[in-house]
């Protein structure tokens, strides 16, 4: 449908206020008052902040440094991810605050062939910073709707009436700033009690010739633990290793820095989405060598599939 019309030649704000109209676009606080509604029938936000209360190490540091709530920044991450550290988009954004590669490059984020920082908590603080850079540019509504969708959805608009914004945006972007603010409000309301438990690792260095599995068996030793299970809690508290397999002498990856006990294991694995991110790898197998066979009339060697094709031609 958005093609055909783009095809056509029209104007972007018109584009989007035939393709992308919000159902409805009342007032700003009305609309909140019904997205918390929304939120206290399925408790989807409260799951996020339950998984949220994890990363609190991360977010009183982001808070600090920004001056904004705290409530902000959980909202923001529950309606962006819902905690998860391995959440995707189908546009390409990763990590508990959904960046995306050019954006996180430009916040200093590193993204390398064996690493993705967006996928950890640390990437909470350059999401906070980023937020707080966009609400002094443009205010509280245009700068969460910049979050969503990007400066150049927002630098053209010269109002701060969220019902006329949303006549001229995504229906997306139009909601996020509702969708932020309600969850705020119930984060507010909402007291948690966990411990976080990304409070119990450290950085450290990779060594020449060291491997996870190497780093697992040390850990198994220091903590009494069987190899597998240090294996997977060094893949628990290393979001951010793409192949756990593969580790480059210098790499920072994170190690415990005291005793998990099998309910914190278990407790590790709900900040995950998708099992994939968890499992231990399976060690790869060598590959079976084709057998060939060299005819006397043929001097190229030929494949054993092949052997009936060149016994017709031989009969001939």
């Amino acid at each position: 449908m958005m093609s055909k019309i783009a095809k056509i030649g029209l104007p972007l704000t018109l584009l989007y206020s035939l393709y992308c109209r919000p159902i409805e676009a009342s007032d700003l606080e009305r609309a909140i008052d019904r997205q918390i509604a929304a939120y206290q029938k399925t408790g989807y936000v409260h799951k996020a902040l339950e998984r949220i209360s994890n990363y609190e190490s991360y977010i009183e540091k982001a808070a600090d440094r920004t001056d904004l709530p705290e409530c902000l920044i959980k909202g923001l991450i529950a309606v962006e991810s819902g905690g998860y550290l391995d959440a995707r988009s189908r546009s390409g954004a990763k990590g508990p605050a959904q960046f995306i590669t050019s954006t996180a490059k430009a916040s200093g984020i590193k993204i390398s062939k064996n690493e993705d920082w967006r996928h950890d908590p640390v990437s909470i603080l350059y999401s906070a910073e980023l937020l707080d850079e966009l609400i002094e540019k443009y205010g509280l509504v245009n700068g969460l709707q910049a979050y969503n969708c990007g400066e150049g959805c927002i630098n053209w608009l010269n109002t701060d009436n969220w019902s006329k914004i949303c006549e001229d945006v995504p229906r997306e972007t139009c909601w996020y700033p509702v969708k932020v603010l309600a969850a705020e409000q119930i984060c507010e309301e909402y007291d948690i009690k966990t411990t976080p438990l990304f409070d119990r690792r450290e950085l450290v260095k990779v060594k020449h010739g060291d491997t996870v599995w190497s780093i697992a068996k040390q850990i198994a030793q220091k903590y009494n633990l069987s190899t597998e299970d240090a294996f997977t809690l060094i893949r628990l508290i290393n979001p951010q290793l793409k192949n756990p397999n593969k580790l480059v002498s210098g790499q920072k990856i994170w190690i415990p820095n005291a005793p998990c006990t099998p309910q914190e294991i278990r407790e590790w694995k709900e900040l995950y989405k998708y099992r994939s991110s968890i499992t231990i790898p399976k060690k790869s197998k060598p590959k079976k060598s084709k057998t060939y066979l060299v005819s006397k009339y043929i001097k190229k060697p030929y494949l054993k599939s092949n052997k009936n094709k060149y016994n017709r031609k031989k009969k001939r």
